[in-house]
């Protein structure tokens, strides 16, 4: 019985976490770990392996999609909702979706 009170309320609990929004300039290592929603302009993208890395921003903070097609453009716009780590010194957001 206390098993299926708990999943109910992981259930609850994962419905009314809402990534954090914040502007691409406010990104930094203070946000690790943090669940974001960003938008911004594609400035350049590499893909390689069925791997998508987008630099976004005249910041260039790079997005990072594994496992994905080669589907947007230099100069889109998108919504990046993913988390955010530091990898080898660098900031980056590991992407659940890029829309």
């Amino acid at each position: 019985m206390l098993a299926v009170v708990g999943l109910g309320m992981l259930h609850i609990t994962s419905e009314t976490v809402k990534p954090k929004e914040p502007a691409l300039s406010e990104i930094d290592s203070s946000w690790a770990g943090e669940p974001v929603l960003v938008e911004g302009e594609v400035s350049s993208k590499y893909f390689s392996g069925g791997n998508l890395f987008l630099d976004l921003g005249r910041r260039n903070l790079t997005a990072v999609q594994f496992d994905t097609e080669d589907r947007f453009e230099e100069g889109d716009e998108v919504a990046v909702e993913g988390t955010v780590r530091i990898y080898q010194g660098e900031v980056e957001i590991i992407a659940d979706s890029i829309e």
